[in-house]
């Protein structure tokens, strides 16, 4: 792309004087109508799938609804990039920069539980964060969210008190809250269960909280829904949105006047009590020597964060704004030179948490420091639009992180590499977080990986894993379990076929909550004994695939595929996986309730009470009256 990118759209709202800080609604986000109408009609310039994998996820994550090809532009245009998150390796707080409250059980890590790397709730996201982390088994929505925290920035001064924290963290907050629980469902398809009888969000609800298997199965690119029917839900989505950003941004405003806490609770979100928390997370870390020698070294006031509240209201305002109304333009090269600056941002900030807790000037202390300092002026340079020697200057901080790691805290200079990125020193990035990618995949995959089983597991499993990460299929959607099956399977590696089958039965979700509480089976009473009317559907947890006979111990199937596979499908009921090989008629009346909710006309009783028993299908009667 030889010029700026430009996604055109008019621009509505009146324009601001200087730095202004608006107090009126209207001065940040147009009218519900107008910016349904205005969205309604934009369209994604040619080129734009190019710049959003440049943020180091799918583009289709940025391309669902408006609202987030909006926000993952204004990203590019800053520099914002993923790392991947089970690459990564994050560094223990050293004693004293530990939240004041307890997060997890006697540490500040991540930890693997089947195949998924957690993080505590307060402390795993950092509003100054340089690298946001993509998460490959969390839904699409969160990618927007994260990158507009991002360009939003942060609030920090060496001398704030709590409270200014407090506000700061509240307003870093805002405008990602309001995206996610209002901008960012205008035009997003949603399945029958989410959405009410009339097409609009059921009334005194939020987006749904957990992860709708069905919704997601709806995801396009905007462009491609037809937006004239969803007008009115969309109209109903920025309604929620004008009311929730004018509430919250009243109440940061009296915070900032008064100095007292002015909550504004709502079903499912209280912005001020998260702010709290966030305090209570960080205030030890952001009052940290480590802390403050970074942001001094590395960040611009305006560009990264704010020194001021007035300036990060300011700044909120701006960012709501360019969210809601008037063109982007991005310039790729600009976007390379600033992801490229936050990279190194990202290893400076974690190389200065070593050296908090290093001996003063120490050895450790005295090597790091200059290159340190070398590093800040490539970013300067970076920032002002030159081309320094990025990869030469990170890769000499970390060659010198390794030559000092006698001389920091126990295990520091193993993990200080570890950061996932997947564009700059990509084979180093896998180098350091492989362990942990092993690690996940036993806990993803236990019999495959883990060796739990009869059978040994996988040979070569820390090889398999380091050619898996470096591929392209290791940043795509799903669970580690299935993005790993899938990878074996193209890459047509040996026992694909029981890795594939395996993921199939250990992969998340493995409840069906709705299911458990009130599945039955129809009585029989009930004509032909089959379920008519109620509420009938394949369980939320099923999951099909494809498979090699042998790994299911069958010599002869029915339905073969082209490559003499045979169909399984998986769901768990009551705590245990359910499996069943598909034949045609149980694959067709699997494939119509889930097409219609209702059984076909032919169905066969013995089949439908064979899935209803399985839990492949559930079903429950609607009430009985008078």
């Amino acid at each position: 792309m030889s010029g700026p990118l430009v996604l055109d759209a008019p621009s509505l709202l009146p324009p601001l004087a200087g730095d202004d800080v608006p107090a009126a609604i209207d001065a940040l986000i147009p009218s519900p109508d107008a910016l349904a109408d205005a969205w309604a009609a934009l369209e994604p310039p040619a080129g734009v799938d190019a710049v959003l994998r440049g943020l180091g996820a799918p583009a289709l994550d940025l391309r669902v609804t408006p609202a987030s090809l909006r926000a993952g532009l204004l990203a590019a245009r800053q520099g914002r990039r993923f790392v991947g998150h089970e690459l990564r390796l994050r560094l223990p707080m050293p004693p004293g920069l530990e939240p004041e409250v307890a997060v997890w059980q006697g540490d500040t890590l991540p930890r693997w539980g089947d195949g998924v790397l957690t993080e505590p709730k307060y402390f795993s996201f950092f509003q100054d964060g340089p690298a946001p982390a993509y998460h490959p088994n969390h839904r699409r929505k969160w990618r927007s969210h994260e990158l507009l925290h991002g360009v939003v920035g942060f609030y920090w001064h060496p001398a704030m008190t709590r409270f200014q924290l407090y506000l700061g963290a509240r307003l870093g907050e805002l405008l990602p809250v309001v995206h996610w629980y209002g901008l960012d469902e205008l035009y997003r398809p949603r399945c029958p269960e989410h959405t009410s009888s009339a097409g609009l969000p059921p009334l005194g609800t939020v987006p749904p909280r957990e992860h709708c298997v069905a919704c997601e199965a709806l995801d396009r690119p905007f462009d491609q829904v037809d937006r004239t029917a969803l007008r009115h839900r969309a109209v109903a989505w920025a309604a929620r949105a004008r009311e929730h950003l004018g509430a919250d941004w009243a109440a940061c405003l009296a915070e900032l006047e008064t100095g007292r806490v002015h909550a504004t609770p709502r079903p499912g979100i209280d912005g001020s009590s998260d702010a709290q928390g966030y305090v209570q997370g960080h205030w030890n870390r952001l009052t940290a020597w480590s802390f403050g020698a970074w942001v001094e070294r590395f960040c611009v006031p305006g560009v990264d964060c704010c020194d001021d509240l007035t300036a990060m209201a300011g700044r909120v305002a701006a960012v709501t704004r360019e969210l809601c109304d008037g063109p982007i333009a991005v310039d790729p090269h600009q976007q390379e030179r600033l992801a490229t600056r936050a990279l190194l941002q990202d290893a400076a900030m974690r190389v200065l948490l070593a050296l908090e807790d290093a001996p003063d000037g120490g050895r450790a202390e005295q090597a790091l420091m200059p290159l340190l300092d070398g590093l800040a002026g490539t970013c300067a340079d970076l920032l002002a639009g030159e081309q320094p020697d990025a990869t030469g200057a990170l890769g000499a901080l970390l060659d010198a992180v390794d030559a000092c790691a006698a001389d920091l805290p126990p295990g520091f200079a193993a993990r200080i590499p570890a950061l996932g990125d997947r564009f700059l020193l990509r084979e180093r990035m896998v180098d350091a977080g492989l362990d942990q990618l092993v690690e996940g995949l036993e806990s993803a995959l236990p019999r495959a990986c883990g060796g739990e089983g009869e059978s040994p597991p996988l040979d070569d499993l820390e090889d398999l894993a380091w050619h898996f990460a470096a591929s392209d299929g290791f940043d795509g959607p799903g669970s580690l379990a299935s993005r790993f099956a899938r990878w074996m399977r193209e890459e047509e590696r040996v026992d694909a076929d029981a890795v594939v089958l395996e993921a199939l039965v250990t992969d998340l979700p493995r409840r069906d909550d709705e299911a458990e509480l009130f599945a039955t089976l129809p009585s029989d009473e009930a004509p032909g004994g089959l379920p008519r009317g109620g509420v009938l559907r394949t369980n939320r947890t099923l999951r099909r695939a494809w498979v090699d006979p042998a790994v299911l111990g069958l010599d002869e199937v029915a339905r073969p595929d082209a490559n003499g596979r045979v169909e399984v499908a998986v769901a768990w009921m009551d705590g245990e996986a359910e499996l069943a090989v598909l034949d045609a008629d149980l694959a067709d009346t699997l494939d119509a309730v889930a097409r219609d909710g209702a059984l076909p006309d032919d169905a066969d009783e013995a089949i439908v009470l064979g899935l209803l028993q399985s839990g492949l299908l559930v079903w429950w009667p609607v009430p009985e009256r008078g």
